[in-house]
């Protein structure tokens, strides 16, 4: 069973701490696949979150589908033995067309009944980016209840990751805030990606994204913030709800001809204040992905040396032990003070998180 659950906008351990969950995901797992020194590796680094892509379609495959699924299987071991929290992203849009909902529960349902004695198998995200225009937001939202209800039924403290974001990164659907799911343990997210802000479409389609451009800084990064807490956050602060950033990459440069990681000083800045916000409103977040393909620009490690930093991993990895909060940590440092353990205890609860 997992040692998380929700409390209003808040993740909380067993003890009824809160758990800032910081980290990246790991994708295509059948290249460059080397679970336990990547476990290794991002334990040290700090990480305390790994989003784990399964796909259906590999997951069944009659040929290789018995591999995969022991990949999956070391995986889910080798990060949770390093204390390392993991949630399932089921991946696939094979079951888009069905008229009902059950060979898609029957799917999740089989990854969560696999893992439900692992308690750091924390929760899984039961669609990742559905296909809302197919589905509606009507007939998702009656998928995730039936969902959210048998899942709950078999790990009452499964954390239960639903998609709640507008299409085009528009923000939350006010309909998730209108019709919360009456189920302990919905985590509401939403994806986002800085290139399609610079560069969509359009050179520039973000006036926070056009000042960074220009190097206007401060003014960039006021809108910024003003454009994400209009459109997420604040219905974490203001409607208590629980909302995780569990998906966000950056672009390399702010020139969408610039394959590489550019010299621009925009695009670095503009990952900073946004890790600050992200911290700033305690929003779990994670971040993709440890590694993909340099044309996509925003991977966390070097294609070309798998255990290197990236330029965007290296402002990644200064947030991974962050504290939650300088109250927090106020807190901590007089509990610590006062039962003798000092640093040593705030050590190991940072590196426990």
């Amino acid at each position: 069973m997992s040692v998380l659950h929700t409390e209003g906008r808040r993740i909380k351990n067993a003890f009824g701490e809160t758990v800032q969950l910081r980290g990246c995901a790991r994708s295509h797992l059948l290249k460059m696949a080397d679970p336990v020194n990547e476990a290794i590796r991002l334990r040290n680094l700090g990480v305390s979150w790994l989003r784990l892509f399964v796909h259906y379609e590999t997951w069944i495959d009659p040929v290789g589908g018995g591999v995969y699924q022991a990949l999956v299987d070391q995986y889910v071991s080798s990060f949770t033995q390093r204390g390392i929290y993991v949630s399932i992203v089921n991946m696939s849009n094979y079951f888009m067309n069905d008229v009902d909902s059950t060979g898609w529960i029957a799917f999740i349902m089989e990854l969560v009944n696999r893992y439900k004695d692992n308690p750091r198998m924390y929760g899984i995200a039961i669609w990742n980016e559905p296909p809302l225009g197919i589905l509606g937001i009507n007939r998702w939202y009656s998928w995730v209840v039936q969902a959210a209800e048998a899942l709950n039924a078999v790990n009452s403290n499964l954390l239960i990751l639903v998609n709640s974001g507008l299409p085009n990164r528009k923000g939350i659907d006010t309909h998730w805030v209108d019709n919360p799911v009456s189920v302990p343990n919905v985590v509401y997210y939403f994806h986002d990606y800085f290139w399609q802000h610079f560069y969509y479409n359009t050179p520039i389609i973000d006036d926070f994204a056009l000042k960074y451009n220009e190097g206007d800084f401060e003014t960039a990064k006021i809108l910024m913030e003003e454009q994400y807490y209009n459109r997420f956050f604040k219905y974490a602060v203001e409607n208590d709800m629980c909302i995780v950033h569990d998906e966000f990459g950056f672009n390399g440069g702010l020139n969408p001809a610039n394959k590489g990681y550019g010299n621009e000083p925009g695009w670095s800045q503009c990952q900073i204040d946004y890790m600050d916000m992200l911290e700033k409103y305690e929003i779990p977040w994670n971040q993709y992905s440890w590694w993909v393909k340099t044309d996509q620009n925003y991977g966390l490690a070097e294609e070309s040396d798998y255990y290197t930093l990236s330029p965007v991993g290296e402002i990644w990895a200064r947030y991974l032990l962050a504290p939650i909060s300088p109250l927090s940590m106020l807190i901590r440092a007089a509990l610590s003070a006062a039962t003798g353990v000092g640093l040593i205890w705030l050590s190991l609860r940072a590196r426990a998180r």
